[in-house]
């Protein structure tokens, strides 16, 4: 996809703060660290339009980016690492889980995952919990430019064989080279495709 405009468009600590529903939206989740702001960053050609932090949890809102005029990249607050209290974690669970259940034209889900990091049962959970709203699972692997040509092969099997079936093709993504960018933008446009052809 050719990116032509990519803009902040909301950054909502409730619900009233969303922007309003019409354009199909693709949200991106995963730990503090996962690196979701760089992916984002990368996928629209701009280096600053996320914000990066070298503090994990630093996102605590939902963040809405407008890409073309035509869709929303969602940034949601990441989970795992952030070094906050347990008051904090329960609103952004709440925050999370309503702009789930919000209505709103979210074609999928991108769950980011560190591939030097086993997969947990958190992870798996979160992939049936989107399929038990009907919401599209991709997942991810970023930061694969950092790791070894010779650690990749035992690395794939281990990640895969402990998706158990839960995902059948994971992708793997080095924002910083490039390299896979190209691969989650078909899967990107093939949310995208479908949704346009709903009736």
């Amino acid at each position: 996809m050719r990116i032509t405009q990519a803009e902040l468009a909301a950054i909502a600590a409730s619900a009233r703060q969303f922007p309003e529903k019409g354009l199909p939206e693709i949200a991106f989740a995963g730990r503090s660290n996962v690196g979701k702001s760089t992916l984002i960053n990368a996928l629209v050609g701009r280096r600053q339009l996320a914000y990066t932090s070298g503090t994990p949890g630093k996102t605590r809102q939902i963040i809405f980016f407008r890409v073309n005029g035509a869709f929303y990249f969602v940034d949601l607050p990441g989970y795992g690492y952030a070094k906050v209290s347990q008051a904090e974690r329960r609103q952004f669970k709440t925050l999370v889980e309503g702009y789930f259940n919000a209505g709103r034209r979210l074609v999928g889900c991108v769950l980011l995952l560190d591939p030097r990091r086993p997969v947990g049962e958190e992870e798996i959970g979160f992939v049936h919990y989107l399929r038990d709203l009907g919401i599209r699972p991709v997942v991810v692997f970023t930061k694969w430019d950092r790791v070894k040509s010779a650690q990749r092969s035992a690395l794939l099997k281990q990640r895969q064989a402990e998706f158990a079936g839960a995902v059948k093709k994971p992708l793997y993504v080095g924002a910083r080279t490039s390299e896979g960018l190209e691969l989650l933008w078909k899967e990107l446009d093939k949310l995208l495709a479908v949704e346009e052809g709903s009736p």
